[in-house]
């Protein structure tokens, strides 16, 4: 039976993008306010002070999800492939 391996750079990538994105909508609720409803629908509580908008941190904060959500994703990929 032939091994199914994964493509490291497909799923860092994929990873690395989701985890942006998620971060970016996490922002965003936060910006306008929808965060609360969020808390609610989730029975969570998040404790965050909103400072300045910064567009700079934002990228920040964007590029550092991406990278950290690739590396995540390059380890469980390369984590698979070793048990295969």
């Amino acid at each position: 039976m032939k091994k199914e391996m994964c493509d490291v750079r497909h799923v860092a990538l994929s990873v690395g993008i989701v985890s942006a994105i998620l971060h970016t909508a996490f922002v965003l609720l936060s910006r306008v306010g929808l965060i609360s409803y969020w808390e609610w629908a989730h029975l969570a509580t998040v404790g965050y002070t909103l400072a300045p908008f910064n567009v700079v941190g934002f990228v920040i904060g964007i590029v550092g999800a991406f990278v950290l959500g690739s590396l995540v994703g390059a380890l469980f990929a390369w984590v698979y492939n070793a048990t295969q």
